[in-house]
C-alpha cells in the first residue's frame, strides 16, 4: 500500500498484534482511520500535527488506535505510548523520548551512530530543561536557602543585599533560559535526524505517528505536563501526535491543576490542531463487545449456565442486562463492573440462579444500600414481606420484555412484558414464605396470570413464566452471600 495513493483500510476480519486479538470492526471505524491518515499525511510537513481522538470511556478508543497503528506500521514509523502505565515516572518527556527510541531502534542502521548521538543529545536536553524551582535557584546563586513557607530571614536583609541577590538570580535565570532554548533546538534536530535515518534505512516513509493513549486516566499534573511536552518540544515537521482522551474527563484534570474556575476547554484547544470525536456505541453494543472480547462466551456456554430465565445465547444475556440497567441508567464503566460481578457469581455457583433478582440486588447495592439492606434483612428496616415499591421509585415503570423461548410457548404473539416491580414482588414474597406453604402460595400467585380461555394469551405466558421461575429452590441468604462476595473486590 504505497502512500502515493489514498489509504483505504479494511477491518473486516480479526487480527492479532503483540499477543492481543482485535476483533472485526463492527462500528465501521476503519473509514475514520482511512480519512484521518490521508488528511494527516497532507498536513504533516507544515510543522507537524497534534490530533485529539475524543470519545467517552468504553467506546473503543484503544481498539481504534491499535487497529489503526497496525495498518500504519506497514508504511510509517509508529510509536504507541500508554500514558497511564508510565505516569509513575513523573517525567513525561522521558516517557515520550524513551518510547520513541525503544520502539523504533530496530529500524536503525546497524553501522550508524545516530541512536547514540540522539540519546546523548536528549540526555543533555532533559538535564537542561529540568524545572528551575525558585528556592533551588536562590540557593545555588546566593547560598541562601528558603524554607518551605518562603519566610526565611530575607526580611532581615538590607536593601544592598537584596539588590545583589536579585541581580544574581536574574543573571542565573537568563543563562538557564538561553541554555534551554539552545537545548530545544538541538533536541528537535536530533530527533528529526534520527527518524530521517530510520526512514532512509527502511521502506518506512514520513511522517512518523506517535499515539498516546489513556491520558485522561493519568494524574492531573502528569496529564497536563504531557500536553506541554508535546506542544513545546515535538512541534516539528513530519511528526504527528494522536492523543486519545475522554476530553470531558481531561478537562477535570486540567481544573484540578489550575482551579475549578479555569477555562479548561480553551486551554486544551491550545494543544490540539483538531479534534475528532468517535461516534458513541449503544449500551447493547457495548455489552455485546465486552462479553465477547473479555469472556469469549459461546452459545454452548450460555446453554450450560443454570439460570432463570434460561439463556439461549449472548443476545438473551445482553437483552436482560440492557433492560435491567435502565432502572438506574448505568454508565458504561459501571455496566462493565456489573457484568463482571454477575458472571463471577454464575461461574462460582453450583445452584440455579434467578438472574433478574441477582442483577437487581447488585444494582441496589451500588445505588441504594438502604433498600438493599431492607430486602436482604427486612427486620433492619421493619419492611413487610413485600418489596417497598414506594421507596424503590426507579423500578415503578420499568418492564421486562420476555420472549417465548424463555417459557417454551409458541404463538402468534412472541413478546410479552411484565412490570419489574410486580416480578420482583413475586420473587421476594416467595423467599419469605414458610416452607410448608411455599408451593401452595406460589401456585396461587401464578394462577392470577392464568387465562384459561386463551392458552396462547399474554396472561397465560406469564402464568407459565412464574411456574418455571418457582421451580428454583431459592434462598435469600444465597443471594446475600453471592452479592457480598462479588462486591468485595470492586474496582
Amino acid at each position: 500500500m504505497g502512500n502515493a495513493q489514498p489509504y483505504t483500510f479494511s477491518w473486516d476480519s480479526e487480527t492479532t498484534h503483540e499477543g492481543i486479538t482485535y476483533p472485526v470492526d463492527t462500528l465501521d471505524r476503519a473509514r475514520y482511520a482511512s480519512f484521518l491518515t490521508n488528511f494527516l499525511i497532507a498536513e504533516a510537513s507544515h510543522g507537524g500535527y497534534v490530533l485529539n481522538i475524543n470519545a467517552p470511556w468504553g467506546t473503543g478508543k484503544t481498539y481504534f488506535l491499535n487497529r489503526w497503528l497496525i495498518n500504519l506500521k506497514e508504511e510509517h514509523p509508529v510509536v504507541y505510548i500508554d500514558a497511564w502505565k508510565q505516569d509513575f515516572s513523573n517525567d513525561p518527556m522521558l516517557s515520550v523520548v524513551s518510547s520513541i527510541i525503544s520502539q523504533l531502534k530496530e529500524f536503525q542502521p546497524i553501522e550508524a551512530k545516530t541512536i547514540g548521538n540522539t540519546a546523548g543529545k536528549v540526555g543533555g536536553f532533559i538535564k537542561d530543561i529540568a524545572p528551575i524551582v525558585a528556592k533551588g535557584v536562590m540557593k545555588k546563586a546566593t547560598g541562601i536557602d528558603l524554607n518551605d513557607d518562603g519566610e526565611h530571614d530575607l526580611s532581615k536583609a538590607d536593601g544592598a543585599m537584596l539588590g545583589d541577590i536579585a541581580a544574581k538570580v536574574t543573571d542565573k535565570m537568563i543563562k538557564n533560559h538561553n541554555s534551554t532554548l539552545n537545548s530545544i533546538t538541538t533536541f528537535k534536530k536530533a530527533i528529526q535526524e534520527w527518524i530521517g535515518a530510520i526512514q532512509g534505512n527502511s521502506k518506512l516513509s514520513a511522517p512518523a505517528f506517535i499515539f498516546i493513549d489513556e491520558l485522561d486516566r493519568c494524574r492531573p499534573t502528569y496529564a497536563v505536563q504531557m500536553l506541554e511536552v508535546i506542544k513545546h518540544f515535538f512541534e516539528m515537521d513530519n511528526i504527528i501526535f494522536v492523543v486519545a482522551t475522554d476530553t470531558e474527563q481531561l478537562q477535570y484534570a486540567v481544573k484540578a491543576v489550575y482551579g475549578q474556575g479555569f477555562e479548561a476547554q480553551t486551554y486544551l484547544g491550545r494543544f490540539f490542531n483538531r479534534r475528532c470525536t468517535l461516534q458513541s456505541v449503544s449500551k447493547s453494543q457495548f455489552i455485546t463487545n465486552f462479553i465477547t472480547h473479555k469472556f469469549k462466551l459461546t452459545k454452548s456456554v450460555f446453554e450450560k449456565w443454570e439460570t432463570w430465565p434460561q439463556l439461549r445465547g449472548i443476545d438473551d444475556f445482553v437483552s436482560l442486562i440492557n433492560q435491567m440497567e435502565q432502572v438506574y441508567d448505568y454508565s458504561l464503566r459501571d455496566l462493565e463492573q456489573l457484568i463482571d460481578k454477575v458472571i463471577a457469581v454464575i461461574l462460582i455457583s453450583n445452584k440455579k440462579i434467578n438472574l433478574i433478582f441477582l442483577i437487581y440486588l447488585f444494582m441496589l447495592h451500588d445505588r441504594d444500600k438502604r433498600n438493599y439492606a431492607g430486602i436482604i434483612n427486612p427486620s433492619k428496616l421493619q419492611i413487610s414481606n413485600t418489596v417497598d415499591t414506594n421507596n424503590l421509585e426507579p423500578i415503578t415503570h420499568q418492564v421486562i420484555n420476555f420472549v417465548d423461548k424463555y417459557v417454551f410457548v409458541k404463538s402468534e404473539e412472541p413478546f410479552f412484558s411484565i412490570q419489574l416491580k410486580d416480578l420482583l414482588s413475586e420473587i421476594y414474597n416467595s423467599f419469605n414464605e414458610p416452607p410448608h406453604l411455599r408451593e401452595q402460595n406460589r401456585r396461587k400467585r401464578a394462577e392470577r396470570f392464568y387465562d384459561r380461555a386463551s392458552m396462547g394469551s399474554v396472561a397465560y405466558k406469564k402464568h407459565l413464566l412464574l411456574i418455571e421461575m418457582y421451580k428454583n429452590d431459592d434462598v435469600i441468604d444465597d443471594y446475600k452471600n453471592w452479592v457480598e462476595l462479588a462486591v468485595s473486590f470492586d474496582a
